[in-house]
């Protein structure tokens, strides 16, 4: 409940307009939807130009699933109108955060924060988690990653794809490499490739053995002791590094907002993802595209 009262301030600049549901079309001749009864005597349609945004709710309908509804229920909850139970969780989990609302509000209101605010609230307040949730949290508990694979296997991918494995615990490197657990398990040509992708741009880069999953879909889910417990973990193990490089955009984003938001300090360390060093390196022309004839004409 902590971090849902620090965030009072953004329910409290929430003024229900609901144009959080809703994202410009490109079409400003589109036709509005709903209608508002004005000072004119006619029925004015609102939101010309613009199309239902909020997926929860397209998808159940009811207010409660918007973003605006949410922030109503978050805001009866820290007023004491409302218990934390089951019905809050369900409406809660419904919502994807993709932060369009957050996108759309003029006030600024951070709504993506809330909504896992209030996730964590009602699985602090004792609501059992959905199944789900509760068997990743398990699997992770043993493994330190949603997947289930062996913590001994997490850099399997090195020897498997050919990497040099010097780079495993190399003690001389200064930047860090967070593969994260898709591309350690399952997707392990990603790492890969980084890596050889890194190493040749002339980044001396080492991955750790003892990396632990980001957090991420435990800090999304409500799950803050597990989402704290790894992000400490890697905190420990990574803050002797000037820079960790990331392929994974959620383990990236993680790292960079989400740990400084609950350590309440900024990260020892920088965070790029691979990708930014690659167009920092175009725009700086140190990398030159060779030509290629089969796709000339071609975008």
């Amino acid at each position: 409940m902590e971090r849902l009262k620090e965030l009072k301030g953004d329910l409290y600049r929430c003024i229900h307009c609901k144009a959080c549901q809703f994202a410009y079309s490109g079409d400003p001749s589109r036709k509005g939807i709903g209608a508002f009864t004005g000072r004119t005597d006619g029925t004015e349609t609102l939101y010309e130009g613009m199309l239902r945004a909020c997926p929860a709710g397209i998808e159940f309908g009811w207010e409660a699933y918007n973003n605006s509804g949410k922030m109503w229920i978050a805001r009866a909850v820290l007023e004491g109108e409302i218990e934390l139970d089951e019905n809050v969780l369900n409406v809660a989990e419904r919502c994807i955060t993709c932060g369009m609302c957050a996108a759309q509000c003029e006030n600024q209101v951070r709504t993506v924060d809330i909504i896992e605010a209030l996730r964590a609230a009602v699985l602090e307040a004792g609501v059992p988690a959905l199944d789900r949730h509760e068997l990743v949290d398990q699997i992770t508990k043993k493994e330190d990653n949603p997947y289930g694979g062996l913590k001994k296997e997490r850099t399997d991918w090195v020897k498997e794809f050919g990497v040099d494995e010097s780079i495993i615990d190399n003690p001389d490197a200064k930047i860090a490499y967070f593969v994260g657990c898709t591309a350690s398990y399952r997707q392990k040509n990603i790492a890969a490739s980084t890596v050889k992708l890194l190493k040749k741009l002339g980044y001396d880069v080492t991955v750790l053995t003892d990396e632990v999953c980001c957090g991420s879909p435990f800090f999304r889910v409500g799950k803050i002791e597990t989402a704290n417990r790894l992000m400490n973990d890697n905190m420990k193990l990574f803050e002797k590094y000037d820079q960790i490089l990331f392929s994974c955009a959620g383990c990236y984003r993680t790292f960079t907002i989400d740990y400084p938001k609950w350590t309440k300090k900024a990260n020892p360390f920088t965070t790029n993802h691979a990708m930014e060093l690659v167009s920092k390196l175009v725009s700086e022309d140190k990398i030159v595209w060779k030509p290629n004839p089969e796709l000339e004409g071609k975008v």
